[in-house]
């Protein structure tokens, strides 16, 4: 069962992950909560999943210390990203040696 994710004022989500980031580290890790509203008002306006996943991806290779698992678009089961509709954007990286994982709700081709 799904529940919203709670956030801190700089939109990391609040995690026991995060608190083992240092103080350099946290301050990096809120360019993920960033690139993951530049995914979804991407796919929102173009529809287009790729495009704003590369969008993303940018965001997320301004931040060095950030190693980059993967971000993604799948459907709300997490299966392949439909034409159109409800999905999520899905986000890992690692930063100070913890793993850290984000998703958020996404709508494919809903123009904002």
């Amino acid at each position: 069962v799904g529940v919203p994710t709670v956030r801190d004022d700089d939109g990391l989500a609040l995690s026991s992950r995060n608190m083992r980031l240092s103080t350099a580290g946290r301050a990096a890790a809120a360019v993920i909560p960033r690139a993951l509203r530049a995914v979804a008002e991407t796919v929102a306006e173009t529809g287009n999943p790729v495009e704003a996943c590369a969008v993303g991806n940018a965001i997320l290779a301004c931040e060095t210390s950030l190693q980059i698992d993967y971000l993604v678009i799948t459907d709300v089961d997490l299966g392949p990203a439909p034409a159109s509709g409800a999905a999520r954007a899905l986000v890992a990286a690692t930063l100070d040696g913890v793993r850290l994982i984000d998703n958020v709700p996404v709508t494919i081709g809903a123009r904002l």
